[in-house]
């Protein structure tokens, strides 16, 4: 027997606080997420491990604008996240406001009762950079994939502190360096919202050990604070 179930999570955090907090998945049941949303005072990073297969959810702590959606606007996962029964999740978690800042997860889904699951070689995962640049500036970086598995990127999320801030050009070690837009592109009109993301219609694979490589340029006068996700699932072959 299967039913919708939802686990919620309320923290209050100190400000500028950063703490490790626990989640339960309780003994009876497994639990598979499909979908998260969440209500907070103020913005917040954080990343999850589930301790039973000490597997991380996200390369780096990711923000709360980047992934929790809302009941009405949920955040539906690339792909489910598979629970075990008995599961301790742990929860780094940060304030990012110099005020209290009180937060309330919900990670719902569905439980299993009867035969227990086992966790496939796909599972969900997003890496995550975060970019701070200054008045005006270009730079470039990139991401290293994990050795241990590919990645299927199937989402394009990001968050910055202004609209229209940044240029990007994106390349791919794997594809021989080529690029994945011809010129620099407004990171508005490649990136989406965690509402409203930039669903790949031809999800890419990029194999293990590969550069995921950016030029970033500041169109501002002013500091630029950005995080970027690139959204999808770990592939063990």
């Amino acid at each position: 027997m299967n039913n919708h179930f939802t686990y919620n999570k309320k923290i209050t955090l100190n400000p500028n606080q950063r703490i490790d907090d626990t989640l339960k998945i309780e003994a009876d049941s497994d639990f598979i997420i499909e979908k998260v949303y969440a209500l907070y005072d103020g913005s917040f990073k954080f990343n999850i491990v589930d301790t039973t297969s000490n597997y991380a959810w996200f390369s780096d702590r990711i923000r709360a604008e980047n992934w929790f959606g809302t009941p009405q606007y949920p955040n539906e996962l690339t792909k489910p996240i598979d629970t075990l029964r008995n599961t301790l999740l742990k929860i780094d978690i940060e304030n990012l406001t110099s005020d209290v800042n009180k937060i309330e997860l919900a990670f719902e889904g569905y439980r299993i009762y009867d035969t227990p699951i086992t966790i496939g070689k796909t599972r969900y995962f997003a890496y995550v950079k975060d970019l701070t640049l200054q008045a005006l500036d270009m730079i470039s970086d990139n991401i290293l994939t994990n050795a241990d598995s590919d990645f299927i990127l199937q989402r394009l999320i990001a968050y910055k502190d202004h609209d229209y801030s940044l240029e990007m050009k994106l390349s791919a070690s794997n594809l021989g360096g080529r690029r994945l837009n011809n010129e620099f592109c407004n990171i508005d009109n490649m990136f989406g919202s965690v509402l409203r993301p930039n669903i790949l219609k031809h999800p890419l694979t990029i194999d293990r050990n590969s550069l995921i490589q950016f030029d970033v340029r500041n169109l501002l006068p002013a500091q630029e604070n950005a995080q970027i996700v690139f959204d999808g699932v770990k592939v063990w072959r």
